[in-house]
């Protein structure tokens, strides 16, 4: 099983009540067991990790929300060799982030 990101996904759970109060729908960088900060966007959040954590560590950028939003994706290639049929599934990085979603 792939541990990747649990301590930052079990710190934010445990603050979560805490920043509802005052950082809801905000965005909360988290590496390790520490805040970063919140940030107003997510590219912003993204960008202060790269920046800071840098890119060969995992950091966290999630939404603090009530409820978590979850994010489907059907498929995601990058083969353009991919049959045609299959190949207008691609998700893209930025179509990721304004992707289909709904609340859980």
């Amino acid at each position: 099983m792939d541990n990747t990101l649990q301590i930052e996904l079990a710190f934010f759970e445990a603050h979560r009540q805490e920043w509802l109060e005052t950082n809801r729908n905000r965005y909360a960088l988290v590496s390790g067991e520490q805040l970063l900060g919140f940030f107003a966007e997510w590219i912003k959040a993204f960008e202060h990790g790269c920046a800071h954590v840098g890119v060969q560590r995992a950091f966290l950028v999630k939404q603090v929300l009530e409820r978590d939003e979850v994010f489907y994706i059907f498929a995601c290639m990058t083969d353009q060799t991919a049959p045609r049929q299959q190949r207008h599934n691609q998700t893209t990085f930025g179509q990721l982030a304004g992707g289909q979603r709904s609340g859980i």
